[in-house]
């Protein structure tokens, strides 16, 4: 059993994990909640985890916003992501705002996807 706190200034990011452990053989059943601010090259991301592992298998709620300053764009966004195994069941709500090669766009997605197979209902207005 794991309880450990990880304050890192790295390659810019300052990480603040709670975690806890549970070791049987080679499985392993981890339940861990840890929540990351970083400052990237171009981007402000902060991300709250939550992750169950029995074995291979992943079960993973992610919950995190990510600010992006890029190229040519600024980038709002909202996941959640739920795993089992390979599977993956995702809504994603984000609002991105381009500056580019003519473009403004304002989109609003929600993606299941299962496997490599995936079906998408997406809503958005490109100017």
């Amino acid at each position: 059993m794991r309880l450990y706190y990880d304050y890192c200034v790295g390659t810019s990011a300052l990480s603040m994990r709670l975690y806890y452990d549970y070791y049987v053989g080679t499985s392993a059943l981890s339940m861990r909640l840890y929540y990351d601010y970083y400052v990237g090259t171009s981007a402000l991301s902060m991300r709250l985890y939550y992750d169950y592992c029995v074995g291979t298998s992943v079960r993973s709620i992610l919950l995190y916003y990510d600010y992006y300053v890029g190229t040519s764009a600024l980038s709002m966004r909202l996941y959640y992501d739920y795993c089992v195994g390979t599977s993956v069941r995702s809504i994603l709500l984000y609002y991105d705002y381009y500056v580019g090669t003519s473009a403004l766009s304002m989109r609003l997605y929600y993606d299941y996807c299962v496997g490599t197979s995936a079906l998408s209902m997406r809503l958005y207005y490109d100017y």
